[in-house]
């Protein structure tokens, strides 16, 4: 297999299902079967897209979700990912904090927005405060599994070594776990950019990709509606590859 049809392969294999999504919306749009309200043509959402895009009128509200998604993400990674390797690495805190850090991750972040209000108020510190909690558990669980499962053969080469306990946490233990971590931080990503949407739906803001859905969606816009929800979804899907092509070069004996 040559190097060009290799590259067309991967090429036709990640696009034949998008491209054939879009056709059927289009199929679908100009049959009229559905409600335009329901469903609006997909010439018409791409004319609202673009209308967005090139008006600068989203810019933005990309702009305050993109601060907030940094520095909520931010947040939940600095004090993540440390925290979860030290619940790791001592096996008393790991069966202490265990129930809680469950408990949080399986707790719907919405169901803290009230109280969030109550704390932070209306502006974008009760936003941030979403973002981070969203996660920040998984992060800390996914880096706890990460120094908690470390291979045990290893560590016992690095016994043999007679490596003290930090020599064999920095060159055995964080590599081993790094892989878990990286899965933690990677699913954060993806639900930190769904938590900005739906708190700036919540809560309201001037500015913000969830308040300009919600917008859209009291005045019955359907194509601006849509056409939001296929730029998230690029974000989205942007994010999530240039994550993955980092992992794969930082992260490089872990196989893919």
């Amino acid at each position: 297999m040559t190097i060009r049809w290799y590259y067309l392969r991967e090429f036709l294999l990640r696009a034949w299902l998008p491209v054939g999504l879009l056709v059927g919306w289009h199929l679908l749009g100009a049959s009229q079967w559905v409600s335009p309200l329901l469903l609006p043509s997909l010439s018409d959402t791409l004319s609202a897209g673009v209308g967005l895009i090139a008006s600068g009128a989203i810019f933005s509200d990309l702009q305050s979700s993109a601060y907030r998604f940094v520095v909520g993400y931010g947040i939940a990674v600095i004090v993540g990912v440390p925290l979860g390797m030290l619940i790791g690495i001592h096996p008393v805190l790991h069966k202490s904090f265990e129930f809680v850090l469950e408990f949080g991750r399986a707790t719907p972040v919405t169901a803290f927005f009230p109280l969030f209000l109550l704390l932070f108020g209306i502006h974008d510190p009760s936003k941030i405060a979403m973002v981070t909690v969203a996660s920040v558990f998984i992060i800390i669980l996914n880096s706890a599994y990460g120094v908690y499962y470390a291979s045990r053969t290893r560590q016992r080469v690095g016994d043999l070594f007679r490596l003290s306990r930090l020599q064999r946490f920095v060159r055995i233990t964080f590599w081993d776990a790094l892989p878990q971590i990286v899965v933690g931080l990677r699913t954060a990503l993806s639900l930190a950019l769904i938590v900005v949407v739906v708190s700036e739906m919540l809560i309201g803001t001037e500015h913000g990709l969830g308040q300009r859905i919600f917008d859209a969606y009291t005045v019955s816009n359907s194509p601006e509606l849509y056409a939001l929800l296929l730029i998230i979804g690029v974000i989205g899907y942007f994010l999530n590859s240039g994550f993955v092509s980092v992992e794969k070069r930082v992260i490089h004996w872990k196989g893919y």
